[in-house]
């Protein structure tokens, strides 16, 4: 009785395949943890978005809407070359920070240099005179790969906090 089984070249093709695959599935799994890389170029250089955050320097001014407590409206100032396209506003409390809107955003709100712009932000909770803000600048860049446009929101130490009248 004669055995056969696959040939040696056949069986190798078979090996490289699976190991291609699990490769595959590993890198897959593995971009979900490695942040993308997004970059901003602005006045002639590119650069990873983050180092344009120590360059904002914007002051703003909070006001709780007088017809909708559950709103409020924020004029901003940028004082710096580097355009700012929205803000994380986080109500800040006697020990933490809750987030009020995880990104105010308009589709063609950006403030320039000079500019001043007001954002209306509207949320669930009910706002008063003397609450107390936290305002974290999103820069607009592009994922290193070119291929589209993202968000990227500063650290709390490059924004500002500011008390709503």
């Amino acid at each position: 009785m004669e055995k056969r089984g696959i040939s040696p070249v056949i069986a190798t093709v078979i090996l490289v395949l699976i190991t291609i695959i699990i490769a595959v599935i590993i890198l897959l799994w593995a971009r979900g943890y490695i942040g993308e890389s997004i970059e901003k170029s602005f006045g002639g250089k590119t650069e990873p978005i983050e180092r344009f955050c120590g360059e904002l320097d914007f002051v703003a001014d909070i006001v709780v809407n007088p017809s909708n407590d559950k709103s409020l409206l924020i004029d901003v100032t940028n004082r710096k070359d580097v355009p700012i396209y929205g803000f994380e506003v986080k109500k800040v409390m006697s020990s933490s920070k809750t987030k009020v809107a995880p990104l105010a955003i308009a589709s063609d709100f950006a403030v320039t240099s000079g500019e001043t712009e007001r954002i209306t932000v509207s949320s669930e909770q009910r706002f008063s005179p003397g609450n107390e803000f936290s305002l974290a600048p999103a820069l607009l860049g592009e994922v290193e790969s070119g291929s589209y446009k993202k968000f990227y929101i500063c650290d709390d130490k490059y924004g500002v906090q500011e008390r709503a009248t």
